[in-house]
């Protein structure tokens, strides 16, 4: 159970230990301190719940999981994707709303920095984003992008997106509270893999 009393069935997870670590770590590195952050916890509380799976599936070892919130937090999230070279990554991606979360700028410069990786994508997004490239080129298929586009019908709605790296899974909320999280299970990422490839299908 976690201490937002609300029994999950996950592992625990002391809030007040957790600021008291990440705090340390700040200090040591000359950073103000965190304060308690109420959306963050809030955010935990929601992918809880909105990833039982996680606890249904067999073989699923205990997780790791980092948890961020707000526009820097999306892109710490991001960021994370970077320390990686020469994979193949896939993501469930409403870009309409990332663009607005986690600014064009930051998502051109983090498009360089993936190609210059060679961090391959296989992206699949909404119908309506067919025309985002049309404004923001580098977010479409030009070869030196590295990345193949497809798109779900129409009548296919989501505000949570994903993104799959190596054994990593990172989500950010396209809805009106922003926040992130990164998963780090390589049982959990092959579960993320298969969902991705049924929509992958699907997509056109």
């Amino acid at each position: 159970a976690s201490n937002d009393g609300v029994d999950h069935g996950l592992p625990s997870f002391d809030l007040d230990d957790y600021y008291q670590r990440i705090n340390k770590i700040r200090e040591e590195n000359g950073l103000k301190p965190l304060k308690r952050n109420e959306k963050l916890e809030k955010a935990r509380k929601d992918f809880l719940l909105l990833l039982p799976m996680l606890l249904e599936t067999p073989g699923i070892t205990e997780p790791k999981i980092q948890t961020f919130s707000g526009t820097e937090g999306c892109q710490q999230v991001m960021r994370d994707i970077l320390w990686y070279k020469n994979i193949e990554t896939y993501t469930l991606w409403p870009m309409h709303k990332m663009i607005n979360i986690i600014t064009p700028e930051f998502l051109e410069w983090h498009n360089k920095r993936r190609v210059a990786n060679n961090i391959r994508l296989k992206s699949v997004r909404k119908a309506k984003d067919k025309t985002v490239p049309n404004t923001f080129s580098f977010l479409g298929t030009r070869p030196e992008d590295l990345r193949e586009l497809r798109f779900l019908p129409p009548a296919v709605d989501f505000s949570m997106s994903y993104w799959i790296y190596e054994n990593n899974v990172a989500f950010i909320s396209g809805g009106k509270e922003m926040y992130g999280f990164i998963i780090h299970s390589q049982e959990f990422s092959e579960m993320m893999k298969f969902h991705f490839d049924m929509l992958w299908e699907k997509a056109k």
